[in-house]
């Protein structure tokens, strides 16, 4: 007879636990949304086009009611003694049927207003609906780090049909800036003619540990870093194949802002603390930084 009682309250608990699972949940007041601007741009004097993205963020629950017209979009960009007014790039779309112009972001060029090492910008951005946003960033000093590519053939035979195969084991080396807190990121490229004139391109990833794409000196102050790649296969190539390595020297939010993000995706499993991406736009969210880079080019046939 106790056995008895003893499985009948058990079966009552799991029932209970199950209908309370599947219970639902009614009159949820959800967070309020405020719409903010998201912007995201990287400085750089080694370039001569750049690019701001700017958007607008969403909302995690979304009943239908809000008002999603954020308006004209207009930005401005200041060295401390020219401001100019940034030209905007369109994307267009279909919303039932009917075309739509919207601004996705900004543009300008070197010869409008050069981005120079040691300098401070500051971008602002806002829209006739009364959104806006800041930031600023300060372009590192382009330094010699002493960059090198050495680059191993290693060629293999097959046993079973005496076939010849090669590859290339590339490793990158350069030298850290004593006595400063740096910050590095290391990306790869292969480009190969594509006919007729075209190009392909093999990106960073599967040459490059992406623990290199964003990392600083800690530990490591002024000594010389070899940066280990993934060989690749190297018999087929075309003739007009090259081989680059960039190495970029970044400023701490740029720094920051990517190793949030490597973080935020790394942390998926539900035993691991909440981790916010990084931002640096004051009014907004998103990230505006700065950095100068360093290339290798070398031709593999």
């Amino acid at each position: 007879m106790k056995t008895t009682v003893n499985i009948l309250l058990i079966v009552i608990i799991i029932f209970s636990l199950t209908a309370s699972c599947e219970k639902d949940v009614n009159n949820i007041i959800h967070p309020e949304f405020n719409l903010k601007l998201l912007i995201s741009g990287f400085l750089s004097p080694d370039e001569k086009n750049h690019y701001i993205s700017v958007e607008t963020n969403g909302p995690i629950y979304y009943d239908g009611i809000l008002d999603w017209n954020h308006g004209l979009f207009s930005a401005t960009l200041s060295d401390g003694s020219r401001e100019i007014s940034l030209r905007p790039i369109f994307w267009k779309y279909n919303l039932s049927g009917v075309p739509d112009s919207l601004v996705r972001g900004f543009v300008f060029t070197s010869s409008e207003l050069p981005v120079e090492e040691g300098k401070t910008y500051v971008l602002k951005v806002e829209s006739d609906k009364g959104l806006f946003a800041e930031s600023s960033c300060t372009v590192p000093y382009k330094k010699n780090l002493f960059p090198e590519l050495d680059t191993v053939s290693i060629h293999y035979t097959n046993s079973y049909d005496n076939s010849k195969y090669t590859y290339l084991q590339p490793d990158f080396y350069f030298t850290d800036i004593k006595g400063e807190e740096n910050y590095y990121g290391v990306f790869s490229e292969l480009t190969w003619p594509n006919p007729p004139y075209t190009y392909s391109k093999t990106q960073n990833k599967i040459l490059v540990d992406p623990k290199y794409n964003c990392f600083n000196d800690k530990g490591i102050d002024g000594n010389r870093l070899k940066i280990p790649m993934e060989s690749f296969y190297n018999t087929n190539l075309h003739d007009s194949t090259y081989f680059k390595i960039y190495l970029l020297n970044t400023d701490k939010p740029y720094y920051d802002y990517h190793k949030s993000i490597e973080k935020y995706q790394s942390g998926e499993t539900p035993f691991t603390e909440a981790s916010p991406i990084y931002s640096n736009i004051k009014g907004g969210l998103g990230i505006f930084a700065a950095y100068t880079y360093d290339s290798i080019i070398i031709r593999l046939k």
